[in-house]
């Protein structure tokens, strides 16, 4: 007997949901990893991260600015 095409349709979104779950994990695995490795070269210094921090909220505010509407 041949499954139906719901059947078929849910078990490809339950892939496809577990698909993207790995995905994510690896993603962040691999970020944690290349941090580490950077932070042990001496590539990145606290006070870099520090800097890089405040660049990147200063980003988000100017972002935020433009999403706000005029007054």
């Amino acid at each position: 007997m041949e499954p139906s095409i719901g059947t078929l349709l849910t078990g490809l979104l339950i892939n496809l949901f577990w698909f993207a779950l790995v995905l994510v994990a690896v993603f962040f695995v691999v970020r944690a990893a290349v941090t580490s490795a950077l932070r042990r070269a001496g590539v990145i210094t606290p006070s870099s991260a520090a800097a890089l921090d405040r660049e990147d909220e200063a980003h988000r505010r100017a972002i935020d600015d433009e999403r706000r509407p005029e007054a």
